[in-house]
């Protein structure tokens, strides 16, 4: 991982996780009702996900490792 994709990482999560349009809802993945982010697939723009913060950091953390 070289540091321009380390830099991309860290702004994306930084404006997903401060947007102000963050809704209280269940968690699409683990069903818990909390604060959501909404996560755009990167190579399928049309599937979205509406996530807790726990598993978007966790599907970003996956994403980086393949």
């Amino acid at each position: 991982m070289d540091f321009t994709s380390i830099l991309n990482r860290g702004i994306r999560r930084f404006i997903d996780k401060n947007l102000k349009k963050r809704k209280f809802g269940k968690c699409e993945a683990c069903k818990i009702p909390t604060l959501l982010i909404e996560y755009v697939e990167p190579d399928d723009s049309t599937s979205v996900w509406i996530l807790c913060e726990r598993c978007y950091t966790a599907i970003l953390d996956t994403e980086d490792e393949v």
